[in-house]
């Protein structure tokens, strides 16, 4: 074999050793994992006032605003092609405090939320959208400006996490007895609405409700108990941080469905606080049917009229 020839062989080999581990013609495949680059980031593009001129948020991303003027207006519009849940997070400079509102179609404000009362972030989880959705940002105070980052992380639909927005009974969202939902208290006025379906054998007397909330932590909680026409038919409180438990309530031959209602207490230990949120850590909420025990009160009966009977040597 000729010196020539043998070093064409070599050079074929090498080059047959490399292509085997780096990029060599279109079949070749990269053994190097590929980096995630993370949601697309942008910049806030002016004018972005009216809803015609809304920044498009269609998949994931962050974007790097500000408010130029005490009059400027920043409006998102929110697209999708099927139910998503999407998580918004807005982080402003000290001093800087925003109002967010969320809009439908018809320019109905649907949910109010503002910055500042905890460091100048704001977050609003587990927003429900399908279609469109916009997102209006403007300044709490009169004269406020500034620059401000707010971002999108889009989700698939869970039935285990409450999906705003529900502060409203129209807007509620649906229980599923024996079911543990999670819910965010995202800002100071956030109230979150659940609805129950009765079943018919669920107001027979003997059948009663049992509500096991875990609260959020450094929040005392608010829970009530709504009937369809929205009439109060039960309230508790809790302490911060703790657990609030509600046992052998009665239902009532009349009600096809209830509302169980959560937000922040501005009773007993929270009385005149305007923070108590808490919008990373979620609390949890079950509702479940229970049988109705002889020697056991029975619930409501916080007034006379509704006090639980007693048999002669009996006890509760």
């Amino acid at each position: 074999m000729s010196v020539f020839r043998a070093c064409v062989l070599f050079a074929s080999f090498a080059v047959l050793l490399t292509c085997s581990d780096l990029t060599c013609g279109s079949n070749t495949r990269h053994t190097q994992p590929l980096i995630d680059a993370g949601p697309l980031r942008r910049s806030e593009v002016e004018p972005n006032d009216v809803k015609t001129q809304a920044l498009l948020v269609d998949r994931a991303m962050a974007v790097d605003a500000a408010l130029q003027s005490p009059s400027d207006i920043d409006v998102y519009v929110i697209t999708t092609r099927e139910s998503q849940l999407i998580d918004i997070s807005m982080a402003c400079q000290p001093g800087v405090d925003l109002t967010l509102e969320i809009l439908d179609d018809r320019d109905t404000v649907r949910s109010i939320a503002r910055s500042g009362a905890h460091d100048g972030c704001l977050r609003l989880s587990n927003l429900a959208v399908v279609g469109r959705s916009y997102v209006r940002i403007a300044g709490q105070k009169k004269g406020a400006s500034g620059s401000y980052s707010i971002s999108f992380e889009f989700r698939e639909p869970n039935e285990n996490v409450e999906r705003e927005v529900n502060d409203l009974p129209i807007d509620s969202t649906e229980l599923t007895a024996g079911t543990t939902i999670s819910g965010f208290i995202s800002h100071p006025a956030d109230v979150d609405w659940y609805r129950l379906k009765l079943p018919v054998e669920a107001t027979a007397p003997s059948r009663m409700i049992r509500i096991t909330l875990r609260g959020t932590p450094g929040v005392a909680h608010e829970l009530k108990l709504v009937s369809a026409a929205e009439a109060v038919l039960y309230k508790a409180t809790s302490k911060p941080s703790e657990e609030l438990t509600v046992r052998q309530f009665a239902l009532r031959a009349v009600d096809e469905m209830i509302y169980v209602v959560v937000r922040a207490s501005n009773d007993g230990e929270n009385k005149g606080t305007k923070s108590a949120f808490n919008a990373v850590d979620p609390y949890t909420l079950l509702v479940s049917f229970e049988e109705n025990v002889d020697f056991a009160e029975v619930e409501p009966n916080d007034e006379f009229s509704k006090a639980t009977s007693l048999t002669p040597n009996g006890f509760r």
